[in-house]
């Protein structure tokens, strides 16, 4: 948990902070694992990359953060459920995008080109969410069944923005480099080859 430098124990819990000061709301991402091994985790997503001579009333979420968000909760809570919790056999899962209402509409972009391109026709004013069901072995360990879940997940939020699917990953537990950020795609095809995970520089049609 060295990630985590605020971390509580509560009744059958663990709770962890990415904030360094348990009093402060999280920083980057937080936790809660359960003693029966479902769990739920929290990251940001937005995008800081705001050009102040361009005014929206969206709050824009990233496309490369929001992918690698879930994929960090799949994983972490994959590993709580079989490592920590001896839990196995199939997870159902759910993704959602908070805050978000009517005073706080949101927005899918992607940075890898222009800065904060429109990667969805929909502006969202309600909370989406997606759904799905994986093996926990796949969750907890690092390869194509993990990107695979990712996908799923991933991909449902994005078609509440009105894209068909997540570009990032392909179904079948892949990777496109195309659409990752310059700055990642380096430690992506690093831990891709440790993976077993296949990269591509396809692009979607």
């Amino acid at each position: 948990m060295s990630n985590f430098p605020s971390t509580l124990v509560r009744y059958r819990r663990l709770v962890a902070s990415g904030s360094s000061q348990a009093h402060l709301p999280y920083r980057y991402h937080a936790c809660e694992l359960h003693q029966g091994g479902s769990g739920v985790f929290a990251s940001i997503i937005d995008t800081p990359m705001v050009d102040p001579h361009v005014q929206r009333e969206e709050k824009l979420v990233d496309n490369n953060y929001l992918v690698l968000g879930v994929a960090a909760a799949l994983r972490m809570l994959g590993i709580h459920a079989r490592d920590r919790a001896a839990a196995g056999g199939l997870a159902n899962l759910r993704a959602t995008i908070w805050p978000i209402g009517e005073e706080i509409p949101i927005a899918l972009v992607s940075n890898v080109g222009m800065r904060n391109e429109q990667a969805g026709p929909a502006v969202l004013r309600e909370p989406p969410s997606a759904d799905a069901v994986a093996d926990i072995d796949d969750l907890a360990t690092d390869g194509p069944g993990q990107v695979a879940a990712t996908y799923r997940l991933a991909s449902g939020l994005h078609q509440a923005f009105g894209k068909p699917e997540a570009p990032l990953v392909t179904s079948d537990g892949g990777l496109r480099l195309r659409y990752w950020h310059y700055t990642a795609n380096r430690h992506l095809t690093a831990w891709a080859a440790t993976a077993g995970v296949e990269v591509s520089n396809d692009v979607l049609p």
